[in-house]
């Protein structure tokens, strides 16, 4: 399974973008990290490219995540092998202060860079990637530049 983010434009340090499955039917809005020259941890977005997804179960945002979604129990989604990053994930959150470099999702988003129904997004989100995880199915996520063709 290959989900796409595809970014549409940056705003007072907050980068959105859509996210799409496979079939190119749009799933929800993304939230990162603004680019930069120089990478500043917990607030650069990842560079573009496709990463490999996995399940990550540790972590202080696992542990809060397991207590309050019992459904999250498998681990966050965790994106491998992203070129000067570490500990990359994709989870809730609504403003670019909630991002510390990784992404968020939401299905409303605002021009000045916030979004909305975080917790529905990523839901919807991660039980779609967790089932196809466990079924040792390959997932990734191919993050493309603003103005990239689809």
């Amino acid at each position: 399974m290959i989900v796409t983010i595809q970014r549409i434009f940056v705003i007072d340090g907050a980068q959105l973008g859509m996210l799409t499955l496979e079939d190119e039917s749009v799933l929800c809005w993304t939230l990162e990290d603004e680019p930069r020259e120089e990478k500043i941890a917990g607030e650069t977005c990842i560079p573009p490219g496709r990463y490999e997804l996995a399940l990550r179960k540790f972590g202080g945002l696992y542990e809060r995540y397991r207590v309050r979604y019992p459904w999250n129990e498998p681990g966050m989604l965790w994106l491998q092998d992203v070129p000067g990053f570490d500990d990359v994930l994709i989870h809730c959150g609504n403003h670019k202060n909630d991002t510390r470099g990784c992404v968020l999702v939401g299905h409303g988003a605002f021009v000045y860079g916030s979004l909305s129904q975080s917790i529905e997004a990523y839901t919807e989100l991660y039980k779609l990637v967790s089932t196809a995880l466990l079924k040792s199915e390959g997932v990734y996520l191919e993050v493309r530049k603003i103005n990239e063709p689809l």
